[in-house]
């Protein structure tokens, strides 16, 4: 039975509105980039794309990372309010068919939350309530029922250490206390005593 949904897509992530499980979206991507979203309204019977995959910029949302970063979710209070994550955050308030950026790591079409989402939640039962996992950790939102450019998210970390350095320097002055490390998607530190005494 040809149901509509496309095939050769190499991930899909699937949502489905508590709201109504006859309706459930499908996030697809191909090689390293999402590709689009499919959407069922009669419990995958059939399907239909509602919009190809978001872009900020006229960039694709998942940054060519959809391999490794990837996720939907569905506001429970409301099936036309679809959230996916890639390297930023978009949401769409239509059911999918246009989009908003929520985040923006490397711009400012959107406040700024640490790139490479991995898992977009919404509290049971509540719309205004979302939590972002990310390579950074944890963030959360209390207003996530709001228009997507007035979404913001709070770290929620408590002792969360995942900076990761690709490489360092060392001042070549003798016993200098002088240290710069580059760190992955957490910018770059200097630090000027023995330990973790990061300068400002």
């Amino acid at each position: 039975t040809n149901t509509g949904f496309p095939g050769g897509q190499d991930r899909v992530e699937l949502a489905v509105a508590e709201s109504n499980p006859d309706v459930c979206y499908a996030l697809c991507s191909n090689g390293n980039s999402a590709t689009f979203i499919y959407k069922t309204t009669d419990g995958g019977q059939s399907w239909s794309k509602t919009s190809d995959a978001p872009e900020i910029n006229g960039t694709n949302f998942s940054g060519n990372q959809a391999w490794y970063d990837l996720d939907i979710d569905v506001d429970p209070t409301n099936e036309n309010r679809v959230v996916v994550a890639g390297i930023d955050v978009m949401m769409s308030t239509t059911g999918d068919v246009t989009w908003s950026a929520v985040t923006h790591a490397y711009g400012n079409a959107a406040p700024y939350i640490h790139p490479d989402q991995h898992l977009v939640y919404f509290y049971p039962d509540r719309g205004d309530i979302l939590f972002i996992g990310n390579d950074g950790g944890i963030y959360r939102s209390n207003n996530s029922d709001d228009i997507p450019s007035l979404i913001r998210f709070n770290l929620i970390n408590d002792n969360y250490n995942v900076t990761q350095y690709y490489s360092c320097a060392i001042h070549p002055g003798f016993r200098t206390d002088y240290f710069i490390g580059g760190t992955q998607d957490n910018g770059t530190h200097a630090f000027d005593s023995y330990g973790i005494d990061e300068v400002d």
